[in-house]
């Protein structure tokens, strides 16, 4: 495929958005309503366009900036960033068996990358070709690309040869921007936010019959503006137009009666560099509900992934990801939410392909994650410290005398009855789960450690009679010395096992513990 024209449409599109007025002449879109209506049968609208994206294409998408440069590591290498599984014709692309996203092309054809120019890496990944060429085994053979590929896990280098298909396609162009969260219930597994989901398509059959109506109407190419109509929801459906529908396949609920939707039709003239285009774009604003897996392992201290699976829900077609990419990673927009309890702390886009029950076939899937840590001081300052105010009470009760067996139970008791209080507050945070949190442990150490003091005592007063009180004192002062002791280290090779098996755990424990 020819990425530059693509690049070329991308920047010609932003400024012409940026300069459309919308005092489109109504009488005009009405007539070209109806002209679409008129031709739909003939210029078969319902069905996915196919665009001027055309040619031999390896299914690899290399990683772009915002300024649509490729984006290098620190050695000059190129960062990919998804391979796709399927051309057009549904055939298979080499190169989603060996190459994987994320890892790093170090060398082409024997060159290195770091010697490279983008216009020189565009001319292997993107060849010239016979315009008269339209199938895989018209391509010429000596396209192969060999490729020094290294994991972004390991240092080996690995070298890979692989092959293109023929390829047409109509790329979708969307853009994802979160304005704020309403709420995160992790009990649940559950978020809600407020967003808009933004993305168009190009529709080359559209541009004949635009000019035509232009033509008609005596409208000059600069005055071409009033070939930007605004398509009310019922309308554009009536029109029966190929709509890509983009939406996230993890959501559970859509505010309707908030929502708001758009469609909005645009042409743009020919130059002498760019043939005359059309697109489509659709916009929807509002608030979505969404499910994602929540681990809990290493509460309080634990990080979240909030994820927004984004995929195609009829054909397959591949996305424009450096829009999404700018619009996701590159915007800051977490800086201005406001999130109860959390903070996000990273963002990534992380391409898979996925078994869809709903199409029983696999589909691509672009899901935008944002890793989330919890503010963990409400549980430090409410619960961990006071828990170590009740055990060091219990604890006092062993410098009472061994004779005293009352007061030291009294204490002790107490203090267990007080520990026991707090499950209640923990609970009400999470859901009955199947396994122990970080938090759990601590609790349960704590009952341990909280009941010694009890059987020491119990132990001591029994050792009156067949012992000395100087005894009695050494027992009670070693176990007042090794037990907090004994306590620490418990609670620290708890937080090392855990945080060493589990992503989830808040970055300064996986610092303490020398993870990271």
């Amino acid at each position: 495929m020819r990425r530059s024209l693509f690049s070329f449409l991308q920047i010609i599109f932003i400024v012409c958005i940026s300069n459309i007025s919308y005092s489109s002449d109504d009488t005009f879109c009405k007539t070209l309503e109806n002209e679409i209506k008129k031709n739909q049968i003939d210029l078969r609208l319902d069905l996915q366009p196919q665009t001027y994206a055309w040619g031999a294409d390896y299914g690899i998408d290399l990683d772009l900036d915002s300024d649509e440069k490729y984006i290098r590591n620190e050695d000059k290498s190129l960062r990919i960033f998804n391979v796709r599984r399927k051309n057009y014709m549904d055939e298979n692309f080499q190169s989603f068996e060996i190459i994987y996203p994320k890892e790093n092309i170090v060398s082409i054809n024997g060159i290195n990358t770091s010697a490279m120019s983008d216009k020189e890496i565009d001319s292997y990944f993107y060849p010239e070709i016979d315009e008269n060429i339209n199938s895989t085994e018209e391509l010429d053979k000596n396209l192969t690309l060999e490729l020094d590929i290294k994991s972004h896990l390991e240092a080996e280098i690995n070298t890979v040869k692989v092959n293109p298909l023929y390829n047409i396609e109509n790329w979708i162009y969307p853009e994802v921007n979160i304005h704020n969260f309403r709420y995160i219930d992790s009990k649940k597994g559950i978020y809600n936010l407020n967003l808009t989901l933004y993305y168009f398509w190009e529709i080359p059959e559209l541009v004949s019959l635009v000019e035509r109506l232009l033509e008609k109407n005596n409208i000059l190419e600069d005055q071409s503006d009033l070939a930007y109509c605004q398509i009310k929801p019922e309308i554009f459906e009536s029109l029966q137009i190929w709509h890509p529908s983009l939406d996230f396949k993890n959501i559970i609920e859509e505010s309707i009666d908030e929502a708001r939707y758009d469609y909005i039709l645009s042409y743009y003239p020919p130059d002498a560099e760019v043939e005359a285009s059309a697109y489509i774009s659709y916009q929807w604003d509002g608030n979505t509900t969404l499910s994602s897996d929540f681990n809990f392992l290493a509460f309080p201290f634990d990080t979240q992934i909030l994820s927004l699976d984004l995929m195609n829900m009829r054909q397959d077609s591949p996305i424009g990801y450096s829009w999404l990419k700018y619009s996701f990673i590159e915007s800051n927009f977490e800086k201005n939410l406001k999130i109860p309890d959390w903070q996000v702390v990273s963002k990534d886009i992380v391409p898979r392909i996925e078994f869809s029950d709903y199409h029983r076939e696999d589909r691509q899937i672009y899901s935008l994650q944002m890793r989330i840590e919890r503010n963990y001081s409400y549980y430090v300052y409410k619960i961990i410290i006071p828990i170590m105010i009740i055990l060091t009470v219990a604890w006092s009760a062993l410098w009472v005398e061994p004779r005293y067996l009352e007061s030291r139970l009294t204490i002790t008791i107490i203090c267990l009855l007080s520990l026991i209080a707090y499950n209640f507050i923990v609970d009400k945070d999470l859901p009955k789960l199947e396994y122990l949190t970080l938090l759990d442990y601590w609790i349960l150490l704590s009952y341990l450690f909280a009941a010694v003091p009890t059987i020491i005592s119990v132990i001591s007063f029994r050792m009156l009679s067949s012992t000395t009180e100087e005894t009695l004192r050494n027992f009670d002062r070693n176990v007042r010395f090794y037990g907090p002791i004994l306590f620490f280290l418990l609670v620290i090779i708890t937080f090392l096992a855990i945080a060493s098996n589990n992503d989830n755990t808040a970055l300064f424990i996986r610092n303490t513990a020398f993870l990271n």
